[in-house]
């Protein structure tokens, strides 16, 4: 999922001489605009970023861009990226495959968060391009992408189940009964946040209400916002199961989805019993 913030900086124009004081702050984020000054034709900026509070987890990286805009133009100076360790080798690897036409700018700075490490999250931004005469009459605002990893997406799973009039049945060793629960008519999707390991295994978790022979689960993987596997129908896995899912006691799934080229095969990795769910990974 990729999500964007703009934050204003300052107004550049008849300021843009001059020293600049203040803050702006949204989120955790401390801008300070230190300087904005015009010299050998060349635009000079200096700007103290704060990030200490700002925090992700090893799945997730933030970029801040700062943008010089007006009502014609727009200039986009380096940024400065905070990414958690699995989200940095994942850019790296999805960077290292892209063409150079394809390549992003590179950042004025990435600061690869680390729980166990201590280190400062302030940035000194300081940055010179060529001067324009549309940049006298401009501002300078920060945008904020944020961008997750993987996220695994399952439809077609009730919503509501209870015991409330459920049968008892005989537990098949004949040592006591066990009641399943009755399953509601109301149909949800469930997401969960997924990440790719250094085999390139993209690996999520479902917990979910108990399956049965009616239920149609649609499974799909998402990257950034975008759906990059389509919606794949478990339910013709789970028939050809030799268990019958209205009557088992227990549910868990372990599920492997491999994607080629021209055809995705599901297969199953492990499976044992579980009480109160299922689990598709």
């Amino acid at each position: 999922m990729r999500r964007q913030i703009y934050t204003l900086i300052l107004i550049l124009g008849v300021m843009l001489l001059f020293p600049l004081s203040g803050t702006a702050a949204t989120k955790g984020i401390r801008i300070v605009p230190r300087s904005a000054w015009v010299k050998n034709d060349s635009l000079h900026l200096s700007i103290l970023m704060d990030l200490e509070d700002v925090q992700v987890n090893t799945y997730t990286a933030v970029t801040f861009t700062p943008v010089l805009k007006n009502k014609q133009s727009t200039l986009e100076l380096p940024a400065v990226i905070l990414t958690g360790g699995s989200r940095h080798w994942f850019d790296r690897r999805e960077q290292a495959l892209q063409t150079n036409k394809n390549r992003q700018a590179a950042p004025f700075l990435t600061i690869i968060e680390n729980r166990h490490i201590a280190g400062s999250k302030k940035v000194d931004y300081l940055i010179t391009v060529p001067y324009a005469a549309w940049m006298q009459q401009s501002s300078l605002l920060l945008r904020q992408d944020l961008k997750d990893c993987f996220r695994m997406r399952l439809k077609g799973i009730p919503a509501l189940y209870s015991f409330n009039g459920s049968e008892a049945n005989p537990v098949p060793s004949g040592d006591g009964t066990y009641s399943l629960p009755y399953i509601g008519n109301k149909i949800a999707y469930h997401e969960t946040r997924a990440a790719m390991n250094y085999e390139g295994e993209v690996i999520g978790e479902f917990v979910t209400f108990r399956y049965t022979s009616s239920t149609h689960q649609l499974w799909s993987l998402w990257r950034d916002g975008e759906q990059i596997v389509k919606d794949i129908d478990l339910n013709l896995f789970f028939n050809k199961l030799p268990m019958d899912m209205d009557t088992n006691m227990e549910q868990e799934f372990v599920l492997l989805v491999t994607v080629y080229e021209n055809k995705i095969v599901v297969t199953q990795a492990t499976a044992s019993d579980w009480d109160e769910g299922g689990a598709i990974g």
